[in-house]
């Protein structure tokens, strides 16, 4: 499990790196101000820390808490039964291209 300090400078430089680029993308797309730039990318750079903070730590709940896991078990399994059912679904619709086909010859 990563530690909460983790946490903080792994948000913390994924939202400076990301700050920067989104200043200068500011900058060059829309031509506004240095100074508008910099505020728009203000708003959204607390967001993104906010963001990836709380991602982060929700992945780590759920790596250290067995009910979690119990529940990451189960929509594994959900996932792969819909996987299942869908590749199903694709048989059958192979099955009737194929006789619709087939019947086509005759009509």
């Amino acid at each position: 499990m990563q530690p909460d300090s983790h946490s903080h400078a792994e948000a913390v430089t994924n939202v400076v790196v990301g700050a920067f680029v989104s200043w200068v993308l500011t900058l060059i797309i829309f031509g506004v101000s240095a100074k508008f730039a910099a505020a728009v990318t203000l708003v959204f750079a607390i967001a993104s820390y906010a963001r990836s903070y709380l991602i982060r730590r929700m992945f780590n709940w759920l790596n250290s808490n067995p009910l979690a896991s119990m529940a990451t078990t189960v929509t594994a399994t959900f996932k792969s039964l819909m996987e299942k059912i869908r590749s199903g679904l694709i048989w059958i619709k192979d099955q009737f291209v194929s006789l619709c086909s087939t019947l086509s010859r005759f009509f």
